[in-house]
């Protein structure tokens, strides 16, 4: 059973923020609005859980979270200039043909590691704020049950239920 800690509300309001949908599955019907939704569920859940609303921008921790949103943002727009290529086999084509393959897979490798590397110092300063912001509730960590129990289904919509 999957447990929730403050990084995991971290990572939740980052993908509440997120428009991106796997692979090809943002091709079937229906699937990209029940991902979002069930996103935004997750997040909400979560911060009823732990006591804090963070885009509540009347609370006592109010800078904290215009930077955690800000922090949160920058996590989201993380991307590699070859994120959602699809034409894979042909742009490795063209880029044997020109003879800047080597080159340039060699330096999208490089922008990708640089990316893990951000999201890791993203990720650090996020839970951070969340310790901060969530004080003596910063520890906690709940299950699929506690949310369950809240009326939160923890599990993502599977795309396998939705046609094309």
């Amino acid at each position: 059973m999957r447990s929730y800690d403050r990084e995991a509300l971290a990572l939740a309001y980052v993908d509440a923020l997120s428009r991106e949908v796997p692979g090809m599955d943002g091709e079937r019907a229906g699937y990209a609005s029940a991902l979002f939704s069930h996103r935004s569920e997750l997040v909400s859940g979560l911060q009823r859980l732990f006591g804090l609303d963070i885009d509540d921008l009347f609370s006592p921790t109010e800078p904290l979270q215009i930077l955690f949103q800000g922090v949160a943002r920058s996590y989201a727009a993380i991307v590699s200039p070859d994120n959602g290529l699809l034409e894979g086999e042909l742009l490795l084509d063209q880029l044997a043909h020109h003879g800047i393959a080597g080159d340039v897979l060699g330096d999208l490798e490089k922008i990708q590691a640089g990316n893990v590397e951000s999201r890791a110092i993203h990720l650090r300063v996020l839970t951070t704020l969340l310790a901060a912001m969530l004080g003596e509730n910063a520890d906690r960590v709940f299950t699929e049950k506690d949310l369950r129990a809240i009326g939160v289904d923890p599990i993502p919509p599977d795309p396998n239920d939705y046609g094309f």
